[in-house]
């Protein structure tokens, strides 16, 4: 009986790894770490109802931001220095874009050569202003892939919290155009 308890317990716990793991796989990136698109979107509309809970409470507005940034020249690296090259572009990316977000922002690498950030909470519109211009300075100094020397720019698209009910895709949708 005791043998039999045992290895039920081992599956279980096997078990729940097995789901963690799967669980992990279907919200991240697997180059970066990064959360994908999947796990982003619950993170916005997680944002969207704590603003929705915040305001119902008159707590505070409920500031965040969405930045949709597309790294300017990456096709140009993946074609001349190959996929490797690129691979390790977009991680070296990922570590700057990290180093230039307080710990409460969530970021996403959606694929290719886009991430999106989420910014939240913000205090004022001035601050998305200065970490987007932080973002912008970190992306344009030169990175070292390879041996080589390659610099590359962003374009970074930002839609801010408002008082209408917004959807996490129209907010996408909006910080993308």
């Amino acid at each position: 009986m005791a043998l039999l308890a045992r290895s039920f317990n081992r599956m279980a716990g096997q078990l729940q790894t097995s789901f963690i793991q799967l669980e992990y796989a279907a919200n991240h990136d697997r180059l970066t770490g990064l959360l994908n698109q999947t796990g982003f979107k619950l993170a916005l509309e997680g944002a969207i109802a704590q603003r929705e809970f915040d305001r119902d409470r008159e707590q505070s507005d409920g500031l965040f931001a969405v930045l949709f940034l597309d790294l300017d020249y990456f096709k140009i690296v993946n074609d001349s220095l190959g996929h490797l090259a690129g691979d390790q572009l977009l991680v070296a990316t990922t570590e700057r874009l990290n180093a230039c977000l307080r710990s409460s922002d969530t970021i996403a690498r959606f694929g290719g050569d886009e991430f999106v950030i989420l910014l939240s909470p913000l205090d004022t519109i001035a601050d998305v202003v200065q970490i987007a211009d932080r973002l912008l300075q970190t992306i344009q100094r030169a990175f070292v892939i390879g041996g080589n020397e390659i610099f590359i720019s962003t374009s970074i698209g930002i839609v801010l919290s408002d008082e209408t009910r917004e959807t996490a895709e129209a907010l996408l949708r909006n910080a993308d155009i």
